[in-house]
């Protein structure tokens, strides 16, 4: 039976393109733990906003003796809009780069087993 043109990969080509892969899903992974972390501190904010003023006054007066959870939710509050919009934007990037280049090599990769098969 003749088989068409193989696709002929060495050993280090092949290890190249599983490093890209995972550097790919590392990248979209990152970029989707950042657009979720945004989310929750604009959730977190959003419950920040709905506490009356004296109360929020008297949290950052007393901000040394508070809780680890109750400082970071006060300081969350401090993050500028702007910062969030430019974490949200590096998140979709990071995830949309790393997905497309999982999908070329990945496809690579697969060409690669299918033609040794």
């Amino acid at each position: 039976m003749a088989r068409g043109k193989r696709a002929e990969f060495s050993r280090l080509q092949v290890a190249g393109l599983w490093l890209c892969t995972v550097l790919g899903g590392m990248a979209t992974g990152a970029g989707l733990i950042l657009i979720l972390e945004v989310r929750l501190i604009r959730y977190l904010r959003d419950q920040l906003e709905s506490i009356s003023p004296v109360e929020r006054w008297l949290g950052r007066l007393t901000f040394l003796w508070r809780d680890l959870d109750q400082k970071m939710i006060l300081a969350l509050g401090e993050i500028p809009d702007e910062h969030l919009d430019h974490t949200v934007t590096t998140g979709k990037w990071l995830a949309a780069v790393g997905f497309f280049g999982v999908t070329v090599l990945l496809t690579l990769f697969l060409r690669w087993r299918w033609s040794r098969s």
